[in-house]
Parts: C-alpha cells; sequence; structure tokens
C-alpha cells in the first residue's frame, strides 16, 4: 500500500481510499474529470486528424483540376465528352457502327501465312488486318497501306502484333479467327472469318 498526497488538504491517504478521510476530497469525481480531459484530447487529436486528411484530398482535387487543364488532360476530357465514362467500348462501338458494308474477299491460309484476295471492284486503302480479336479486345494486328481490286496480297502470320509489341506466334497459338477492315469509296468496311 502507498501513500499519496490529496490534491485538496495535501495530507497523507492511502493510495487505494475512495476519499480522503481529513477533508473529504472525492477522489472518483478527479479520475472522472481525468477521463473527461483525456476525452477531449483524443477529439482535438482527430479533429486534426480530419483537416489533414481534407487538405491532402483538397490537394489531390487541385492537382486533378490542373492535369484537366493541360494538354492530355484536354484531350482526355474531349475523349470523355465524346465517348463518355467507357470510352474505349463506346469508341469501338461506335467503329463497329460505320462498319455497315461488307468487303468481299477470298482468304487462303496456312500455318504460316494468309492469302487475302480483294474481289471487290474498287481498292482498299487504310487497310486492317486482325487475327483473333474478341469481342472488344484487340487481337493481333497488321496494317497494309492499300489492296487494289483485284490484288493478292500474301502476309505471314508473325508479322502481325498485339499493341503492347506481342508478335503472333503460329507455333505457340492458334488463329481462331481474321478480319479485315479498310476504308473504301463508301466509307469503312469489313468482314471477318472463323478459322478451322
Amino acid at each position: 500500500m502507498a501513500v499519496m498526497e490529496c490534491p485538496e488538504c495535501q495530507g497523507k491517504v492511502s493510495d487505494t481510499a475512495d476519499a480522503c478521510p481529513h477533508c473529504g476530497y472525492s477522489f472518483a469525481a478527479e479520475a472522472e474529470r481525468y477521463k473527461q480531459e483525456v476525452k477531449g484530447y483524443q477529439k482535438a487529436e482527430q479533429a486534426d486528424r480530419n483537416k489533414a486528411i481534407c487538405v491532402v484530398l483538397l490537394a489531390l482535387v487541385v492537382a486533378g483540376a490542373f492535369w484537366l487543364r493541360t494538354s492530355s488532360g484536354k484531350d482526355f476530357v474531349k475523349d470523355y465528352r465524346k465517348y463518355g465514362p467507357f470510352g474505349e467500348v463506346e469508341r469501338r462501338d461506335a467503329m463497329n457502327k460505320k462498319r455497315e458494308s461488307k468487303l468481299t474477299a477470298d482468304v487462303r491460309y496456312s500455318p504460316t501465312k494468309f492469302i487475302i484476295t480483294n474481289q471487290d471492284g474498287f481498292d482498299w486503302t487504310s487497310v486492317e488486318l486482325e487475327i483473333n480479336s474478341v469481342g472488344l479486345k484487340s487481337g493481333y494486328i497488321l496494317k497494309v497501306g492499300r489492296i487494289s481490286a483485284g490484288q493478292t496480297c500474301t502476309v505471314q502470320k508473325v508479322e502481325f502484333a498485339k499493341p503492347d509489341g506481342t508478335r503472333f506466334n503460329p507455333i505457340a497459338v492458334k488463329a481462331l479467327n481474321f478480319s479485315v477492315l479498310a476504308d473504301t469509296p463508301n466509307g469503312k468496311a469489313a468482314s471477318a472469318w472463323k478459322l478451322e
């Protein structure tokens, strides 16, 4: 048992006593005041943390607004306004809507190459050949400048690449489908073939 001094009368009191026997000072009331004081400090600390979080969020909003004012940000806003929050999906849908006309072609293939013959009576320009496109996901692409009417074009499968630069490997990957997209006198046109 330890002895302590009463904060009111400075008399000697046991540390297990609930009140001072000399002046009646309540140690329980002092403990409750101490708890309330600690709670006040904790609330002040929490308020300071909340203020710091608000400052960080405000800084992020300002940085985002600044980024939107840069040229890449303007492009982003323009694309967002034009294509919406799912830009790539809607952009691809817009391209698909333009692909109303079909190309007439003879497509033959072997394990290593494709042989495409333009059977339309007009030239195809800005030709894009694609292997293994799945839905909105891009496959392996090869861009060919022009395939004239009646012309046959032979391309090796290893010439195709994904947008990230990965080349098509006919030994490791099977060609499941093939498509041609081209500019024509009537606008964009496309055709696709399932490969067996």
